[in-house]
């Protein structure tokens, strides 16, 4: 028996399903019947500028595996719910996956532009992220016509300091999600 679809969480390093944007992001997605599966890393090196590729590739090699276990396949839809290193994993997986598919995108690192697919993908990403360059990301999203979502002094978990802020933004996300 085929599965609707699922939801497929593909956590940062520091960043899991119990914290807001993946915690509201899966229980929209509960709500609106999707089976809720979560990649859960193991063993990891230490996050480092020198390693992410090296770290992306373990990442990535853990969330296809744990795919696998779960059948994948029994499901006619799966939306890709990605946070920084995640979102690597989930562009990677995106690749070789040929059902119907959505890709959610929170503050995808460096690795994750070049890697992001034209179609069925939004990104939401701070103006204040060290981790990617913003500029960049502003023109592969333009270019590849990727609706991009910034949020303005939003740090790595689209924070800004300003808690009645914040909320306002976390509630304007799962809104357009």
């Amino acid at each position: 028996m085929k599965e609707k679809a699922m939801a497929l969480i593909l956590p940062g390093l520091g960043y899991h399903s119990d914290k807001p944007l993946l915690y509201y992001a899966k229980k929209r997605f509960q709500k609106r019947g999707y089976k809720i599966r979560e990649i859960v890393y193991r063993n990891l090196p230490e996050w480092s500028e020198d390693n992410l590729d090296i770290l992306a590739d373990i990442v990535t090699d853990q969330a296809e595996e744990q795919l696998r276990q779960i059948d994948a396949e029994s499901y006619e839809d799966i939306v890709f719910i990605s946070k920084s290193i995640g979102s690597v994993a989930a562009c990677r997986m995106i690749e070789e996956w040929n059902k119907k598919w959505e890709h959610i995108c929170f503050t995808p690192v460096n690795l994750t532009v070049p890697l992001l697919q034209p179609e069925n993908t939004m990104v939401f990403s701070g103006t204040a992220d060290p981790l990617i360059n913003t500029a960049e990301l502003k023109k592969v999203c333009k270019h590849r016509e990727i609706p991009l979502y910034l949020i303005e002094d939003g740090n790595h978990s689209l924070e800004t300091g300003d808690v009645l802020q914040d909320l306002r933004q976390l509630r304007r996300i799962m809104g357009i999600l």
